[in-house]
């Protein structure tokens, strides 16, 4: 699974008060747990759609500060709340996905 991928099961699962918190254990629960509940389909296709929209919003304002980019946080807002809440989930997955990498790499 991608880094966004990861972050979408673990927002699916429903990330606790005190994300800064959880173990890697923990994140791994809560995307096992997001997987279970949307399945690897729904959960690649809600991470592309939220692709394409960070996609478009960058490309916009990078054109034009002020363009409109109401339908690109929309898209932001329903699927993940907000892009504070967007970002944590980036961040749980981020540790998830590199502690899995280290691991591999320190494999005899």
């Amino acid at each position: 699974m991608s880094n966004g991928e990861l972050a979408v099961a673990i927002h699916a699962a429903g990330i606790p008060a005190r994300p800064n918190a959880l173990t890697v254990s923990q994140i791994k629960a809560l995307a096992l747990a997001g997987i279970a509940r949307l399945g690897l389909a729904e959960i690649r296709r809600v991470h592309e759609e939220s692709r394409r929209s960070n996609l478009s919003y960058c490309e916009k304002t990078r054109r034009d500060a002020g363009a409109d980019v109401d339908a690109e946080v929309a898209t932001t807002r329903r699927i993940w709340g907000s892009f504070r809440k967007e970002q944590m989930a980036t961040n749980l997955a981020y540790r998830l996905s590199r502690t899995i990498h280290e691991s591999l790499l320190t494999q005899p």
